[in-house]
């Protein structure tokens, strides 16, 4: 699957056509022997003439159109060479397109959320069937909204004079629904149902974001304990263009989202690596949540053959080992956990996620921009 880049290839070299070739060959043979007969026969000079310059204007003709043909192949493939590499450098530069989150906010029922996964393996919490309430005391939404604004606008003062929307994540409309008058009440705009990840396509465009964007995400019980744990999350999501111009903190950059299938995570692993120009070297985590053993194996023999730096001990991070069961909005949970975790290390973040369709997705999460 992968993401929308055509399969060029090299330019091929046909070979010669050996049935022309020889029929050339024998006619050149036939026409030098038919030659010498008709002069050793009869020395007429002007016959001679009338054999040879047709003869030797073939020959000429032959030899020319061979060294154009030639000089038609080569300028064929540097043109093909040329525009190869080209479109490569145009397909890398879309590749490498990240979002800027200049805040970021989590409750979740660690304290100290994706972090507590990289402590000693005895210290790492399991809960892989649990569902967790948040880990702060028991407050309204309203409350948590008005803790969200006051922690973001900590981060990036000020954020509020470039906020144009606010985006909230849900499965269904009616959930959105009942949060969308507490966010109007705290941040005097309606909230715009988010319903999927692949829907955030459109923010890596060239006009998308010329202001702040706020993406909220509410995983919270309606009533009695659930199998998922309790989540909020917010980022301030912007393009790097604006964020450079208005001077605005950089806490992580959000890759491009690749969907992946688990019959070609390998090569859409190797297309990812590819034309974001990242090394695998520099590849120190990597996160999965709701991926089954079999794709985890992969995982592992790809690292391996790829000579991706992991720890044997723990080649990667199962988040839902410790979170419980993915929830309704897992997969923008799973990103602003990352994007937490990245604020305070150098590494680059690689998740791989789960879909209810048996999909995969990848995202490469960085602390510093690609295309600093």
């Amino acid at each position: 699957m992968g993401w929308p880049i055509p399969d060029t290839q090299q330019y091929r070299v046909s070979l010669p056509r050996k049935r022309t070739w020889i029929l050339l060959v024998f006619s050149f043979v036939i026409a030098i022997f038919l030659f010498i007969i008709s002069y050793f026969i009869q020395e007429n000079v002007p016959e001679l003439v009338a054999y040879i310059l047709p003869l030797a204007f073939c020959t000429w003709l032959f030899a020319f159109s061979s060294s154009l043909y030639c000089y038609y192949k080569e300028v064929k493939k540097s043109v093909w060479d040329n525009e190869l590499k080209n479109a490569h450098i145009a397909w890398e530069k879309w590749s490498r397109k990240q979002l800027v989150v200049s805040g970021n906010v989590i409750f979740s029922p660690e304290e100290d959320n994706a972090a507590v996964m990289l402590h000693d393996i005895q210290d790492i919490p399991a809960y892989p069937h649990k569902g967790r309430p948040l880990f702060t005391q028991s407050q309204a939404l309203k409350q948590r909204l008005v803790e969200i604004d006051e922690m973001l606008e900590h981060q990036c003062p000020g954020y509020r004079c470039f906020l144009h929307t606010i985006y909230l994540a849900g499965i269904s409309l009616e959930v959105v629904k009942t949060d969308a008058e507490d966010i109007f009440e705290q941040w005097h705009l309606y909230p715009e149902h988010l319903s999927s990840l692949s829907e955030i396509k459109s923010w890596y465009g060239a006009d998308a974001h010329k202001g702040v964007a706020l993406l909220l995400s509410i995983q919270l019980w309606p009533s009695q304990p659930e199998s998922y744990s309790e989540f909020i999350s917010a980022q301030l999501i912007t393009s790097p263009v604006f964020a450079k111009e208005k001077n605005l903190p950089i806490l992580a950059g959000l890759g491009r989202v690749m969907p992946s299938l688990s019959d070609t995570l390998s090569q859409d692993l190797d297309m990812l690596f590819e034309y974001t120009c990242v090394d695998r070297e520099n590849i120190k985590n990597i996160w999965i949540s709701k991926l089954d053993r079999k794709l985890m194996a992969d995982i592992s023999i790809y690292a391996c053959d790829k000579n991706i730096p992991l720890s044997l001990e723990r080649p990667y991070h199962l988040i839902d080992h410790t979170f419980g069961p993915a929830g309704p909005v897992s997969d923008f949970i799973v990103l602003a956990l990352l994007i937490g975790e990245t604020q305070y290390h150098q590494d680059i973040q690689l998740l791989l996620k789960g879909c209810d369709d048996e999909g995969v997705f990848l995202c490469l999460i960085t602390r510093e921009l690609l295309d600093n």
